[in-house]
């Protein structure tokens, strides 16, 4: 069902009741929303005419970057997903405002937490992945748009980084990166381009059959299709999951057919990026304990990094 679009002027302003009229939907009789999976929205559970649950997401437009992931994500619902299969929740409804839009899914079930995971459910999920790159080839322009990234308040890589790794052995840590960033950034962006989701982590996974499915799509876009597996396999490391990382990655690139070492080494390098550039920016959500985790991580990447032939100017 696709609704004429309408305006609210003030976000704040809209009642769940007025969303779900809007939309064609009542209300649930329990109003409980799923932890994580659509971060930065509003989330309300729902019943269809026949009963039938799902969970609304509505997202305002707080800054023209907000708007942009907001319209990234309709877009997937009522332009890609209609033509093309992707590991997602079937949209009920949805409705585009002036100053904020709405989805409703169908409800799925949260996946289980990272550690809770087997081998087999890696490899599922890394497949699902894999369908996802090897497939999807038909994307509108706003996918294709670079996202604005916000600049490093500090100044410079370094003094960014030492928000979160500023302990015992750290300024090495961070000056081997440095010194090899533009052979990690090169690896990073050697392997195949593809649509991806842009934020995929476990918390934004839901399962159904066996299977899994990807939620929160407003960071889609075409990029490199390592990305999508190096941040699952970077968010997990934290919760002290037991990640079957060879097993997994081996699933992925069964499925999309490239080859395995290599795709190692870009894995290895969107993870080493993404831990020194964007994981200080969080380290006040993180205890000693799970970054005690991400360092010993980081460690073993920067020791696969080398030992897959990226060394350049890496030492220890």
């Amino acid at each position: 069902m696709r609704l004429d679009a309408s305006s609210l002027a003030d976000m704040s302003a809209i009642h769940p009741d007025q969303v779900l009229r809007t939309l064609g939907l009542h209300a649930a009789d329990s109003a409980d929303a799923p932890t994580g999976g659509m971060s930065g929205s509003t989330l309300t559970r729902a019943v269809t005419d026949d009963g039938a649950p799902v969970i609304v997401k509505v997202s305002g437009f707080n800054s023209d970057a907000a708007r942009d992931q907001a319209y990234r994500e309709l877009a997937v619902y009522t332009e890609i997903a209609p033509e093309q299969a992707i590991p997602t929740p079937r949209l009920i409804a949805d409705h585009r405002a002036t100053t904020w839009t709405a989805i409703a899914l169908a409800w799925h079930d949260p996946a289980p937490p990272a550690p809770a995971w087997s081998a087999d459910e890696w490899s599922v999920f890394a497949r699902a992945l894999g369908r996802l790159h090897r497939d999807v080839r038909r994307v509108p322009a706003i996918f294709h748009r670079k996202r604005s990234t916000p600049t490093d308040p500090q100044g410079g890589l370094k003094s960014f980084a030492e928000r979160l790794w500023h302990g015992p052995g750290d300024p090495e840590r961070i000056r081997t990166v440095l010194n090899d960033l533009e052979l990690l950034e090169g690896g990073a962006r050697s392997g195949p381009v593809s649509f991806v989701h842009g934020d995929c982590h476990i918390g934004n996974v839901l399962t159904a059959d066996r299977q899994f499915m990807l939620v929160d799509w407003q960071s889609a876009r075409v990029g490199p299709s390592a990305a999508d597996l190096a941040f699952t396999f970077t968010r997990a490391v934290p919760t002290g999951a037991a990640i079957p990382r060879d097993h997994t990655i081996a699933a992925y690139c069964d499925e999309v057919g490239v080859d395995v070492a290599r795709t190692d080494q870009q894995i290895t390098a969107h993870q080493i990026l993404t831990l020194v550039r964007q994981y200080p920016e969080y380290a006040g959500f993180l205890d000693q304990v799970e970054v005690d985790r991400l360092r010993n991580e980081l460690d073993e990447l920067l020791g696969r990094w080398r030992s897959g032939g990226g060394r350049g100017s890496l030492t220890r």
